[in-house]
């Protein structure tokens, strides 16, 4: 087969990857126009990805990431462990670790600047065979055959070179995707839902003076106080990040864009306080502000059928989701092997389009409305510490994740959800297990800040 894939961002090139490995000739477009650079710092220091708006924010690895990459990619897996990737093993987290058992090995979570990882999968991308990347291409529109209601994808137009021909094409477009303005230009109309989070996020990069990370036990929560939740990510090479996460309507927060007032914040989160300390690190970026994020999906569907044949999405271009939870080259390498898989079994792109359509609906759209609901909860819970509760129900899923603190059996089941190895529905329709875990929250100790409110803002003004 022959495919096409508009855009080499991360869901791009796995996917252009995988498919590649299969023997199928691949093409990857992307519209950037910068190779890997030679090294990490430069990649770091300088690498232009206008199309990636999160390049430079914090980010992690979770756990069905690691060990897709493990099985499915093994030597781009090597690539990372030979780049100092921190790993955060969640097994030292668990309520009660004299009861892990082997199946826990796999939560564990491998965390590395996303300009690191993005230059090590540019590299191995280029020197695949069966795999071309063309960059500096712009791809203005679809090219298609119109004998019949539903429209054939044929190949797409582009500034440069024409039209490139394809039995497939595969869009990793992202969030910004333009391909429902194309599928438009043809005449048929595809199923877009968006809604914003309603949070605001602040983060700033450190590099420690030796290069290596303190002893503290590192995980990623960073320290809290109402309204206000911090994140810790360790990177590569001696660099961490470190985020907070807010209400945008929280406007004291917006002082959080002044470099001062977010290290004195920092400091005064015990989980971050060893990192940030001035003898141990120092920062290497700006705050960077970042909000308005939207959880969205798009589905090429007509309402009765696929809007056309010969048109897939992967990766971003699918959904996204609020960047707090991680999960979004791990739902990108899901569809990529679930789109493999496919092509594997049906190689017509009749056939490929709408088995494809239902698998996407069944494994990877779930993780939407997961996100969702942890958005829903979080709102929750930062306006009520704020003194702003609600008459809003706790969902069972905030409920399962605050029992995950106290208990072994919910923590399993929870981790394996958040690590995105099996489905949000997998636990919350196991009613032994909600009803274990409606009772152990019910006793949950209320949330221990690090910070009063008063202190946060005292800070902030």
């Amino acid at each position: 087969m022959k495919a096409v894939i508009v855009g080499g961002g991360a869901g791009g090139l796995l996917t252009g990857l995988l498919l590649a490995r299969d023997g199928h000739d691949v093409t990857v477009l992307e519209r950037d126009p910068e190779r890997p650079p030679s090294d990490r710092e430069a990649a770091w220091d300088s690498w232009t990805r206008t199309g990636i708006s999160q390049i430079r924010q914090p980010h992690g690895f979770i756990g069905r990431t690691r060990r897709i990459l493990m099985d499915e990619l093994p030597d781009l897996w090597d690539d990372m462990q030979g780049s100092d990737a921190y790993r955060v093993d969640l097994r030292r987290f668990a309520p009660d670790p004299a009861a892990l058992n082997d199946q826990d090995e796999r939560l564990q979570v491998e965390v590395m600047r996303r300009t690191t990882f993005d230059r090590l999968l540019g590299l191995r991308a280029e020197a695949e065979s069966n795999l071309t990347v063309l960059r500096g291409v712009v791809v203005t529109g679809l090219n298609a055959t119109n004998g019949s209601s539903v429209p054939t994808v044929t190949g797409v137009s582009t500034e440069a070179h024409g039209h490139v021909s394809a039995d497939l094409v595969i869009d990793s477009g992202g969030r910004r995707t333009a391909s429902p303005k194309w599928l438009a230009e043809l005449g048929v109309p595809v199923e877009q839902w968006s809604e914003t989070d309603g949070f605001t996020y602040h983060s700033m990069w450190f590099r420690t003076h030796d290069g290596s990370y303190p002893p503290d036990l590192a995980g990623f929560f960073g320290g809290s106080a109402p309204g206000l939740v911090s994140l810790l990510f360790a990177g590569d090479t001696g660099v961490f990040g470190v985020a907070m996460v807010g209400l945008g309507s929280d406007k004291p927060l917006r002082k959080l864009r002044d470099p001062d007032r977010f290290v004195e914040v920092a400091r005064r989160f015990g989980p971050l306080a060893g990192w940030v300390d001035p003898d141990v690190a120092s920062p290497i970026t700006e705050v960077m502000p970042m909000g308005a994020i939207q959880n969205r999906s798009l589905r090429f569907w007509n309402g009765e059928g696929p809007s056309a044949y010969g048109i897939v999405n992967v990766g971003d271009s699918v959904l996204s989701t609020n960047p707090s939870l991680g999960r979004g080259i791990a739902i990108a390498l899901v569809g990529a092997v679930e789109l493999r898989t496919v092509i594997r079994e049906v190689e017509d792109p009749k056939t490929v389009t709408t088995t494809y359509d239902t698998v996407k609906q069944e494994q990877i759209v779930p993780w939407l409305w997961d996100a969702v609901e942890s958005d829903r909860g979080m709102r929750l819970a930062l306006n009520t510490a704020l003194g702003s509760p609600t008459d809003e129900p706790e969902s069972d899923r905030t409920l399962l994740s605050r029992a995950s603190f106290l208990d072994m059996a919910c923590w399993r089941r929870w981790a394996g959800v958040n690590q995105v190895f099996e489905l949000p529905s997998t636990c919350l329709e196991d009613e032994e297990l909600m009803d274990r875990a409606r009772s152990i929250a019910a006793q949950a100790p209320p949330p221990a800040y690090n910070l009063s409110r008063e202190e946060l803002e005292a800070i902030l003004t």
